[in-house]
């Protein structure tokens, strides 16, 4: 890992992504130099014919540096722009698909593009190109959105349980047993989230 490609801080979001309170930056990233090997082959080579191979030099640079991606403990960022901006955002729990495309190459590289479905988009709303291991990125998201599935589901059962225990169809001691297991349960994954 390329410590240019991504970093994994509990640090603050790029420039231009404001997080809300207790929101808390879990992994931020930028396209990698790797993605861009083409580029910058065709730059190298041409550099010493032409001046033509600084402009492919120049490219490269600018889109890693104006290409930022954050994932937080509540939502996905992508941020593309030097000039004109394009900054997408999206809930954790909005997250219905991650998808990874890898070619041969960029297998090799470790470096792929991650693709972010959330429901009432058509396609695929977030983008991650070029990223260095994709697959563990992937991995993060997929463990935050089961964490707050899990909070939720847990919320729900304590919610079933206190109206069974209003409605007597539970005995106290029981009662306090399972929703101190559920309490417990849920208090691990709320400090995830």
């Amino acid at each position: 890992m390329n410590s240019h490609d991504q970093k994994i801080v509990m640090a603050q979001a790029p420039a231009g992504i404001a997080l809300e309170k207790g929101e808390r930056v879990e992994w931020v990233g930028r396209m990698s130099y790797k993605a861009n090997l083409g580029l910058l082959i065709l730059g190298i080579l041409t550099v010493w014919l032409f001046l033509l191979g600084l402009f492919f030099l120049v490219l490269v640079y600018l889109r890693v540096k104006s290409t930022h991606y954050a994932l937080t403990n509540r939502k996905v960022y992508s941020k593309y722009g030097l000039i004109g901006r394009r900054v997408t955002e999206s809930p954790i729990s909005w997250v219905t698909d991650i998808q990874v495309n890898q070619g041969f190459l960029a297998r090799f590289l470790s470096i792929g593009t991650l693709r972010i479905n959330t429901p009432g988009s058509a396609g695929y709303e977030i983008v991650f190109l070029g990223i260095s291991d994709p697959m563990n990125v992937r991995a993060r998201i997929a463990a935050l959105t089961q964490g707050l599935k899990n909070a939720t589901e847990l919320r729900d059962k304590i919610k079933r349980l206190d109206e069974e225990y209003e409605l007597g169809r539970i005995d106290a001691t029981r009662f306090a047993s399972l929703k101190a297991k559920y309490q417990q349960d849920l208090a691990k994954y709320e400090a995830q989230t």
